[in-house]
């Protein structure tokens, strides 16, 4: 079955909208309760009249007297658990990039002050020469160098915190690393960095900038070979926007190969999410289940897609939504 959309005037996000109804409406007990003093003429009348009698209630219960697919439901059940996710990870993105900015102004101003010093004549805080660049050194009630930060020409560059290396001078952890542009925009942001071995490491977070601009943001990124194998979370901005969201991403030569589960939008509505995707170094192989939107609202379920040998997909179940609710779509 060639994949197709629908159209819908369901309004995705009210729980009514995929809340399982009542099918075995009972048209005698509706009228008994809407009117009780007329209870030898409305048993008389059975069927269609004695709704259109009983009035608005009974007449809703015809409109919406089709139950959900069960399919269909763990599908937008699962979307929107997901969609969740997605904003709730949005949201923390954006507090990262608030707290570097922040973090840029704070270091800007104690390297312009030389360092700090307690009124006792402890350092806080202090300017390190290096001859190619400066180097702000803050540190710990022990003397440790909790946090360093690098100038070129007095303008920042970059900010390291809880940096380890190994004996050539090598990153063998860092808790956090930061680096700006000369205009103090962001470039990137990478947290939890652990070298497991040469050209093998895992980053807890990272982000990319254009121009200031979130591009992209990667969480639970497992590099082999200096190749990305693994991410648990990967999303995509375009223009600071939520573009893409991927979970339980697996790669083949850094390209995208199965994910579990993604979201694509445009203009913040959803576009399609879709779960246990199979890729072929690019092209999809496989789609475990898909939905489909129209101006955010769902109207297409496909569940057991497959690309055939024309290169076309085809799908095992298809659901479209229409003015009776969810239909199932025979071949």
């Amino acid at each position: 079955m060639a994949i197709q959309s629908v159209n819908s005037s369901l309004s995705f996000g009210s729980k009514s909208n995929i809340k399982d109804l009542d099918v075995n409406v009972n048209p005698q007990k509706v009228v008994q309760e809407v009117g009780k003093t007329n209870k030898k003429k409305m048993a008389v009348i059975g069927g269609l009249a004695a709704l259109a009698i009983a009035g608005t209630v009974a007449a809703i219960a015809i409109v919406n007297h089709k139950k959900v697919p069960s399919d269909v439901k763990k599908a937008l059940d699962s979307f929107e658990a997901t969609n969740a996710l997605a904003e709730s990870t949005h949201k923390q993105v954006d507090e990262i990039v608030e707290n570097c900015k922040k973090m840029y102004d704070e270091v800007t101003e104690l390297y312009r002050k030389g360092g700090e010093t307690t009124s006792d004549g402890t350092v806080v805080a202090r300017v390190v020469d290096k001859k190619i660049h400066k180097v702000l050194e803050e540190y710990s009630a022990d003397g440790t160098v909790v946090r360093s930060s690098f100038f070129a020409n007095d303008k920042l560059y970059c900010i390291q915190e809880g940096l380890e290396t190994f004996a050539n001078g090598g990153e063998k952890a860092v808790k956090v690393k930061i680096s700006f542009a000369d205009d103090g925009k962001l470039i990137s942001y990478k947290e939890g960095f652990k070298a497991l071995a040469p050209a093998n490491w895992t980053i807890a977070k990272e982000i990319g900038f254009n121009d200031g601009k979130v591009a992209f943001y990667n969480e639970g990124i497992e590099i082999s070979g200096r190749i990305p194998r693994k991410y648990a979370k990967k999303l995509n901005f375009e223009d600071g926007k939520l573009k893409f969201y991927q979970e339980g991403v697996e790669t083949m030569m850094g390209c995208p190969e199965n994910t579990q589960k993604e979201i694509e939008f445009k203009d913040g509505k959803p576009i399609f999410y879709q779960e246990g995707v199979e890729r072929i170094m690019g092209p999809v192989k496989k789609i475990a289940k898909k939905l489909e939107f129209k101006d955010g609202k769902p109207n297409l379920c496909l569940e057991g897609i497959e690309r055939q040998a024309s290169g076309t997909l085809e799908s095992a179940k298809k659901y479209t939504l229409g003015e009776d609710g969810w239909q199932e779509v025979n071949k």
